[in-house]
């Protein structure tokens, strides 16, 4: 239902019913609206459930749009990375290693939990990102805040992490506690979605065209902190699909 009053101050209102026949496949329609005539303006506003289908509709074209026309070629930075991390040449491949050389320390580096951030980071604009986890049993993706510690333990929004975890053949979401999704298997791919200026981070199926999330996490604000793609590695290995 669509609520709409008048835009100069009028007292009249008007109501327009929208029939459960209406086409649910044309989310656009629910727009806002707004129409001008000769005498008057009128400001039309949704309200209640229709307001909250505009966000999530919203939300989805952004992000189907997002994954082909804001891909970002992600690579994973070494000073950053755990000890028991070790890197590909290339930045595109991370795998669990018990024992060798140690890496030089630094106040970046990772030395609690086995992670590592990515490159580059984002204070702007919506970016995308697809991470092959098919041999990594045990691995989550995501993005976080610069500012998330590195000396201790963070997995989830409170902490600056917002991330989708591969844990055996269950996939969850790393919320406090954990949200597990009622996923028939962990997909292959996990395709990272991130809406820097509306405070998204959203997960989907890397091989999926499905604009459907299979997790987003409410709405944050960055306030202007630089976000960067975060990685954890208990076991096996993950790469990043350019």
């Amino acid at each position: 239902m669509i609520s709409c009053s008048p835009w100069q101050g009028g007292a009249s209102r008007s109501t327009v019913s929208v029939f459960p026949s209406f086409p649910p496949s044309l989310p656009n329609l629910w727009l806002p609206l707004r129409a001008v005539t000769e005498d008057s303006s009128i400001n039309c506003v949704v309200l209640g459930k229709e307001e909250e289908k505009v966000g999530e509709s919203l939300w989805e074209r952004r992000m189907e749009r997002g994954r082909t026309g804001d891909f970002s070629r992600v690579t994973l930075d070494p000073l950053t990375s755990h000890p028991r991390l070790v890197l590909s040449p290339d930045g595109l491949g991370a795998r669990w290693a018990y024992g060798g050389p140690e890496p030089p320390a630094g106040p970046e580096r990772f030395t609690a939990a086995p992670c590592a951030l990515g490159t580059p980071g984002f204070t702007s604009g919506r970016h995308t990102w697809t991470v092959d986890v098919a041999e990594g049993p045990f691995c989550a993706v995501g993005v976080s805040r610069e500012s998330v510690p590195r000396q201790g333990p963070a997995f989830g929004p409170g902490d600056g992490v917002w991330a989708l975890q591969r844990w055996g053949g269950l996939g969850r979401a790393l919320t406090s506690p954990p949200t597990p999704l009622p996923l028939p298997r962990v997909p292959r791919r996990l395709r990272v979605a991130l809406d820097y200026d509306g405070g998204r981070v959203a997960f989907f199926d890397g091989d999926s065209r499905s604009p459907t999330p299979l997790f987003a996490f409410p709405a944050t604000a960055f306030a202007g902190e630089r976000v960067r793609p975060w990685f954890w590695l208990e076991l096996g290995e993950i790469s990043i699909v350019q």
